[in-house]
């Protein structure tokens, strides 16, 4: 219970601060490398000794680096994690759709026997395309993990007071995305427009 009692202090003395972009991006790329290994055996329907284990030390450089620069590209690490938004969510789709077509296209180019003569196996397109729907769902999930659990530990223990936010449009939501207060009280702008109290 004292544990638990020092590690919440620990968090709210340290709440204001930010989390480093290359700690988020380090954390985003062992989460594609953790779907890679995932995604085999998804697409070899378990089958374990059918997956071809041998190609690994190739595959994986390329994959870590086509998402590296789909992240950069994006700039999907650049955010603030305890706010994070469905402009986020875009942001990592935008990365895992950059990594999905640059992956499918190098497999075509370069290692399709038809017109590569490098002959060399490349991941398969199901393997490539469980990766992108995995990567997509647990970096989103990850980022939405940990805006749930800092509101827990934070913010439910901050004391509370009542605000109103005069203006429901999207700058008014990206406002009270940001706030840790509650409970909130929207006001449109526009005079003609209804209350709106969530």
């Amino acid at each position: 219970m004292y544990g638990i009692l020092k590690f919440k202090k620990a968090i709210y003395e340290y709440s204001n601060r930010f989390v480093s972009k290359w700690l988020v991006l380090f954390i985003d790329l062992l989460i594609v490398l953790s779907c890679f290994f995932i995604a085999y055996p998804i697409a070899y329907d378990f089958e374990i000794r059918l997956i071809p284990f041998s190609h690994f030390r190739f595959e994986i450089p390329i994959v870590m680096l086509t998402y590296l620069a789909g992240f950069i590209t994006s700039k999907s690490f650049h955010g603030v994690i305890r706010h994070t938004s469905l402009a986020d969510a875009w942001r990592i789709f935008l990365a895992c759709l950059f990594a999905l077509v640059t992956l499918l296209v190098f497999d075509f180019l370069l290692f399709d026997p038809d017109i590569s003569q490098l002959h060399v196996a490349f991941i398969s397109k199901s393997v490539v395309i469980i990766h992108t729907l995995l990567c997509v769902f647990l970096l989103f999930s990850a980022r939405l993990a940990f805006k749930v659990g800092y509101y827990k530990l934070v913010v439910g223990s901050k004391a509370s007071r009542n605000v109103i936010i005069y203006g429901a449009g999207n700058a008014g939501i990206m406002t009270a995305n940001s706030l840790t207060t509650n409970p909130l009280t929207w006001i449109p702008s526009d005079s003609t427009s209804s209350l709106l109290t969530p």
